[in-house]
């Protein structure tokens, strides 16, 4: 497989995890290691494995559906480093409507 189409499987992984809540499935494409970043939106920065990982819960867990809509999805990979750029649109709904 090539690096590109590696990358993409990761962002299609990652989105596939994403939109089902399944915590499962998005700590298999997290890497388990203490100098990883997230940043979601509103929220400060997050590094390490714990605190990211108790982010996804908490949003996941307050979650009743999540669905996305991808559009210009650009795909780079040189070497060990890939990187996705796309614009997200996004429809969730939250238990409390």
């Amino acid at each position: 497989m090539s690096e590109q189409r590696e990358v993409e499987a990761a962002n299609r992984a990652f989105y596939q995890a994403f939109e089902t809540l399944d915590i499962k499935e998005m700590e298999k494409v997290w890497l388990r290691a203490p100098h990883i970043k997230c940043v979601h939106p509103g929220w400060p920065l997050l590094v390490g494995w714990g605190p990211i990982m108790a982010s996804w819960e908490r949003i996941f867990d307050n979650t009743f559906s999540m669905r996305f809509t991808l559009k210009n999805v650009q795909v780079e990979a040189s070497g060990a480093l890939g990187w996705v750029v796309l614009i997200e649109e996004l429809d969730s709904q939250g238990y409390d409507g």
